[in-house]
């Protein structure tokens, strides 16, 4: 999208962001825990703006759709911070298995909407889920065992071994802990050159640049 609106926005740019961004929510197909209906039941959108404006990483100056600006907006949706009945009414809108084309017109309601920042479907700046994956405490040897029928991917190490390597990975200072280690190298084969000749890579969108 950004390429074909000629806005200089590459992959440097989204690793410059992730590094100080953290993963505030997991949603369906990265988890089997939570889907959209979960998101909305936790705040919606405005639930992970409102996380990232506590931690001091947006700018609530900005113009907004829905308001003079984002400030405006997080003041009235974001529940955490307004304590609306009405707005925790709207998020608790939940899905009642029949087709409508009209949102949250379902009749059905959550008891309750879900503000567990620290274990529910959006976290908080001090307990996102990028402080918990399993990846970046694999190391060269380990077995990968990957179950296609059952959907999933385990490294076959015993769960003291990857406690250990999880705490050991947090006592690191922080602008090394859950951190990418060393250089990526890249070949890129007559195959890929020939893709390359009708396509942009995919860090551009892979859309056709004619």
């Amino acid at each position: 999208m950004a390429q074909e609106a000629e806005v200089d926005f590459t992959l440097a740019d989204i690793d410059r962001l992730s590094r100080q961004i953290p993963h505030l929510c997991k949603v369906s197909p990265a988890s089997r825990d939570y889907y959209m209906e979960d998101v909305h039941r936790a705040g919606g959108i405005m639930g992970i703006l409102g996380e990232l404006e506590r931690a001091g990483l947006i700018d609530t100056s900005v113009k907004s759709l829905a308001g003079d600006n984002l400030g405006e907006v997080l003041a009235k949706w974001d529940y955490i911070r307004s304590q609306d009945p009405d707005v925790s009414h709207f998020y608790r809108s939940a899905p009642g298995g029949q087709r409508t084309i009209e949102p949250y017109s379902q009749g059905m309601r959550w008891r309750e909407m879900d503000l567990d920042r620290q274990n529910g479907c959006i976290r908080d700046f001090d307990r996102p889920y990028s402080t918990e994956g399993n990846l970046a405490l694999v190391e060269d040897g380990d077995v990968i065992k990957i179950d296609i029928p059952n959907r999933s991917i385990n490294v076959m190490i015993s769960d003291d071994e990857l406690a250990s390597r999880r705490d050991a990975m947090n006592a690191l200072p922080s602008d090394e802990a859950w951190q990418p280690k060393g250089e990526r190298t890249r070949v890129i084969t007559r195959a890929l050159k020939a893709y390359a000749a009708f396509a942009t890579s995919a860090d551009r969108g892979g859309f056709r640049d004619l």
